[in-house]
């Protein structure tokens, strides 16, 4: 027990002494037979027809203007919003719009035949040959959805998957055959349209412009303002003396040498009596990010993810993953907020927690790129968002020849950062404590282009509409460091954007700006005492 003791540090040093060099990936494992597609043998990936994407830029565009295509969209069937609005401009640079999807692939159809495999229904649908003509933008048409965290069980088969509460599926995909896009860079829309052929690419775009026309046409003009107040302030599921149970009993798990880190989270509840839209404009007004997406999912569901993480993206063959560990609230001054940053930026806590989840990243990549071309491009960065500081990492690799896109997604899922180190004992530690399924959170929500390319984020910040209920879970990256009532109220303040938000109550006044390491608490155990520091993550 010695070394937990010493706040985990030898336990830490011996977990970077059994990691190879930056360079050197972890051994590729079952990867896919080269030109077989997906992750299985037993999978068949037939030829699909082949498909024609078209792009036409529409010139000049203020992002303003963008806000009458979402209010002339939001009200159509499954409609698709991919906002970025916040953030670093290397990943807040293109915005999406899309409704009246074509195909839905979904674990809840209804079916007798539905597929439990996301992975293997996405394999099968995804285009084969593809040509395009027009301008290059990252997403022309093809599947937006999300992946719920229950998917692991296409992954992994233990632990056994809960229902979703509120009868969320287990994933949901559908597939757009034209999409609206703005590039906040340079400053110009697009429209991408997909189909058999060049004829019917074009008419599906013909028919977004028609959908939006029609809806200008019968007055859907207005700002995208967010709706007056009409919600009640959600509340946690759990007490908080059983929130801080669950966090000792990780601590008790890592002190016997079960794993490193697990993140353990909580559900909260409220209700909304708006529409689903406005709910979604409340939520981005408060908290801007450069993945907040929005679904409509039909019969009374919808999510609304104001995520500011990155899971996966695929360019061509190029494949990055940026983890997110450590998070501080930005300050009231300038003076304030360079403390924060700097406690955030000095937190060994906070450090270790992420170098384990970059190791983690780098493991999950190097099952499907080719050997030597993962690396890790940054170790740890600070970002600055609307109302956090968070510290990331950034992982890259290069997709080996003839392993299908979907093996990559899989052999990543679930994201690390939510998980925990080892995964599949965070994740088994996880379905035990929190005894429900998690749904949409903690899962994959983004798009697929039918070209190849994909961008999908981590369901974090996170709120489920169900018919007039909203939900939300947020948690935070438990360690042998972790204070149990630290790490509740570091719930409580991750979520408190989406709690304003949804209740409709203005930002309180700030609290003094005291950095973090000032309100350590001090813990202590059977063998010592050793200092608890705020857990670190959304």
């Amino acid at each position: 027990m010695r070394e937990h003791r010493s706040g985990g540090r030898e336990a830490l040093a011996r977990w970077n002494d059994a990691k190879p060099a930056p360079n050197v990936p972890f051994g590729r494992t079952n990867a896919s037979p080269v030109g077989v597609g997906p992750y299985d043998a037993g999978v068949r990936c037939p030829p699909t027809p082949a498909r024609r994407l078209v792009v036409e830029s529409c010139g000049r565009f203020a992002d303003h203007e963008f806000a009458l295509w979402w209010n002339a969209l939001k009200h159509r069937p499954h409609a698709f919003f991919r906002r970025s609005s916040g953030g670093p401009k290397d990943v807040a640079r293109w915005s999406y719009l899309a409704s009246d999807p074509t195909e839905i692939l979904s674990s809840d159809t209804g079916r007798a035949r539905a597929s439990k495999d996301p992975f293997a229904a996405l394999a099968r649908r995804w285009p084969t040959r593809v040509s395009r003509e027009g301008p290059a933008l990252p997403f022309s048409g093809g599947f937006a959805g999300f992946l719920g965290y229950e998917a692991r069980s296409a992954v992994e088969t233990s632990p056994a998957p809960r229902p979703a509460p509120d009868g969320f599926p287990t994933y949901w995909l559908g597939r757009y055959d034209a999409v609206a896009a703005v590039d906040h860079d340079g400053g110009r829309m697009y429209h991408g349209g997909g189909g058999p052929t060049k004829r019917e690419a074009r008419a599906a775009i013909a028919r977004l412009l028609a959908r939006a026309f029609a809806a200008w046409a019968g007055g859907s003009t207005a700002s995208s303002a967010p709706a007056a107040p009409r919600g009640r302030t959600p509340r946690p599921v759990v007490s908080a003396a059983t929130y801080r149970r669950r966090v000792a009993e990780v601590r008790r798990r890592i002190g016997r040498g079960d794993l490193f880190q697990a993140n353990v989270s909580q559900r909260f509840e409220g209700t909304w009596t708006g529409s689903a839209p406005d709910l979604f404009d409340r939520l981005t007004a408060a908290s801007p990010t450069p993945f907040s997406t929005y679904l409509d999912l039909g019969r009374g569901r919808s999510v609304h993810s104001t995520s500011p993480e990155r899971f996966l993206e695929a360019r061509g063959d190029h494949l990055e993953t940026r983890p997110m560990k450590g998070t501080r609230r930005r300050g009231t001054t300038k003076g304030a907020d360079r403390r924060f940053a700097g406690d955030l930026r000095d937190s060994e806590k906070d450090r270790a927690e992420l170098a384990m989840i970059v190791d983690l990243a780098r493991n999950d990549l190097s099952h499907t790129c080719t050997p030597g071309s993962v690396r890790v491009l940054a170790p740890r960065r600070l970002e600055r968002y609307a109302s956090v500081h968070q510290a990331i990492g950034i992982v890259e690799g290069r997709l080996s020849n003839g392993v299908h896109r979907t093996e990559a997604i899989r052999r990543a899922f679930p994201p690390g950062s939510v998980t925990g180190a080892p995964k599949v004992e965070a994740m088994k530690v996880i379905d035990a404590l929190e005894g429900e399924a998690r749904g949409p959170y903690c899962g994959a929500i983004g798009w697929f282009d039918e070209g190849g390319d994909f961008d999908l984020a981590v369901a974090i910040r996170t709120a489920c509409l169900a018919k007039g209920r909203v939900s939300y879970r947020v948690g935070g990256g438990v360690t042998w460091l972790s204070d149990p009532e630290a790490e509740r109220v570091e719930t409580l303040d991750k979520g408190a954007a989406l709690s304003r938000a949804i209740a409709g109550a203005a930002a309180p006044a700030r609290r003094p700006a005291v950095p973090a390491r000032r309100r350590a608490t001090r813990v202590r155990t059977r063998a010592g005492d050793g200092v608890g520091r705020r857990g670190a993550r959304a």
